[in-house]
């Protein structure tokens, strides 16, 4: 009896704490969690489940905010434990993800295997293996997956993945480092290898262990629309999007590269880094031919730093967005000139993590870890939504997403244009039970929080609301967009309008929408003049009654 009235009082706090936090619990004691968002909005995730040995763990959640593979909270295991030998993954380090295009995914992860114990010190082995989950969440590849190293013909200790990204034909690109011995008890050299991955098999496709890249030791792994490059000391290797060398050049002399930094690159391949010199943080960006076009210039004075855990990110390829120690967001162009977006009001902190969201031209949202506080001495997470200059647009100015949380999350842009929040976050009692694991909170473009929302767009229309998305998005050929929500009893004309990133009209629609709730208009990726447009990032706008009724955004491939 007295079991079961604590397990109703358990169950009771759950549903409160669910009513109060109406945050999506995706993996029970799941830990530094990964997560990526799929072509049909559903978000994937991937964490190291708390336990020993640490292992790798995923789940999808729908649109609806529900999971989708299990219904166990700790989500689907990608690899087994094997008796007491294999220590697990290593901390902060989560299996990387690629959505495949039929719902399901892979996930590269690298295991370690517990090889002797010496003096009380413990000797591993690291091989690095590729899971398939199928779209109803099922190991297609065994039950630890692929090994992307055959290790019987190396005389390695130890692979670690670096990046994973989709070959020019379909197939998978794993950059991985792999150790070798000097001698029986000093570590060696690393290499840096590519391993192509057939995606249909999982089998090997370059040879026992992939085709050796020219840098040792690589810092940094950028990738683009077509180009991925390898920064490391004074060298940056560009390669095209099968692992094939396009130039190979000392551009980085007496450049002190370090992680410390922050690097991003576009669209159209350059590369931006952003550094902090004689109490300045000055810049410098080089193109997809190796090429600068703008060299140590300062970007921000007065001392200011860059947050070492804060991404630098591309706002639609007219510049990049970075936060600096002033509490402030910064903005600078693709020619070097930096535009103080905001002095952002937040609170004081000794560690703030700060990722952004594009959200079109004109606007993006910001997602921040703040704190510690007193008394607990836990973090804070908050999403805030800023214009092109400066102003916030949420009364209140953020949105409280959580307490308790690590710095170690995912900040997703959904197709419905709405942010979606991944994160850790540790157990709490106060107010209610919250268990420890990876978490997903949603917030609408007007600020409101939780999966019971509407996904509406931005909508100016009084008194209806537009429910508007396209897909495919991407799309290569043809699109449909979905335009719901309209009112068959108040016949009226609306125009779907699409520009390019710089703001040009591209196509212009008139749609008749009488006796019609819900209405389809198709594109085939042509301008009015019937030419097709080049691949790239488009805007859109549903106009009614001469106001916008609704916007987003769709990315045509090639």
């Amino acid at each position: 009896m007295q079991r079961v009235i604590k397990l109703c009082v358990i169950s009771l706090m759950i549903f409160f704490c669910n009513a109060l936090h109406p945050q999506v619990c995706a993996l029970q004691n799941g830990m530094y969690p990964n997560a990526v968002m799929n072509k049909s909005g559903e978000i994937i995730c991937s964490a190291i489940h708390w336990n020993v040995p640490f292992l790798p763990v995923a789940q999808k959640i729908g649109c609806d905010g529900k999971r989708m593979w299990t219904d166990d909270p700790s989500g689907i295991f990608l690899a087994p434990s094997h008796g007491v030998n294999p220590y697990g993954l290593h901390e902060y380090r989560p299996p990387k993800i690629l959505p495949a295009e039929d719902g399901g995914a892979y996930f590269v992860f690298d295991y370690n295997w517990l090889l002797d114990i010496i003096g009380g010190i413990e000797y591993f082995k690291e091989k690095t293996y590729i899971q398939r989950v199928s779209p109803e969440g099922n190991l297609m590849w065994g039950n630890i997956g692929k090994q992307i190293v055959n290790e019987e013909i190396t005389n390695g200790i130890g692979s670690f993945t670096h990046f994973v990204e989709y070959a020019s034909d379909g197939n998978i690109l794993v950059y991985y480092r792999w150790y070798h011995h000097s001698n029986e008890s000093e570590l060696g050299e690393s290499e840096i290898y590519i391993q192509k991955i057939n995606k249909d098999t999982g089998d090997r496709m370059w040879g026992d262990h992939g085709n050796f890249v020219n840098p040792k030791m690589t810092n940094i792994i950028l990738g683009s629309t077509e180009q991925t490059y390898l920064l490391y000391n004074d060298y940056v290797l560009c390669l095209n999007k099968n692992g094939e060398e396009l130039w190979y050049k000392k551009i980085l002399e007496g450049f002190d590269l370090n992680l410390y930094q922050r690097y991003a690159t576009n669209d159209y391949g350059d590369v931006i880094i952003l550094y902090r010199e004689n109490e300045q943080i000055r810049g410098m960006m080089f193109n997809n031919n190796g090429e600068f076009l703008w060299k140590n210039k300062v970007i921000v004075e007065n001392g200011y730093k860059i947050f070492h855990n804060s991404e630098i990110k591309n706002w639609n390829n007219k510049g990049w967005l970075f936060a600096t120690s002033d509490v402030g967001i910064n903005f600078v162009d693709i020619a070097g000139e930096n535009i103080n977006i905001k002095q952002l009001l937040l609170p004081e902190s000794n560690d703030r993590h700060q990722k952004m969201n594009i959200f079109d031209n004109n606007t993006f949202y910001t997602m921040v870890t703040l704190g510690p506080f007193e008394p607990d001495g836990v973090n804070e997470l908050k999403i805030y939504r800023v214009n092109q200059y400066g102003e916030l647009l949420w009364e209140p100015v953020s949105r409280f997403i959580a307490r308790g949380v690590d710095s170690q999350n995912s900040f997703l842009l959904g197709y419905d244009n709405n942010a979606y929040a991944v994160y850790e976050a540790t157990g709490l009692f106060d107010p209610l039970w919250r268990p420890r694991g990876t978490f997903v909170q949603k917030v609408d473009i007007d600020g409101q929080t939780g999966y019971t929302t509407s996904i509406k767009s931005n909508t100016h229309v009084k008194n209806q609301q537009i429910y508007t998305f396209n897909t495919p998005n991407p799309f290569t050929q043809n699109t449909i967009f979905h335009i719901n929500g309209m009112n068959p009893a108040k016949p009226h004309f609306l125009r779907l309008k699409i520009y390019n990133i710089l703001g040009e009209e591209v196509k212009n629609y008139k749609v008749n929408t009488s006796s019609q709730h819900n209405i389809s208009v198709q594109w085939n990726g042509t301008d009015n003049m019937g030419r097709s447009v080049c691949p790239g990032i488009y805007l859109y706008q549903i106009i009614m009654e001469g106001k916008i009724a609704a916007k987003g955004k769709l990315l045509k491939g090639k």
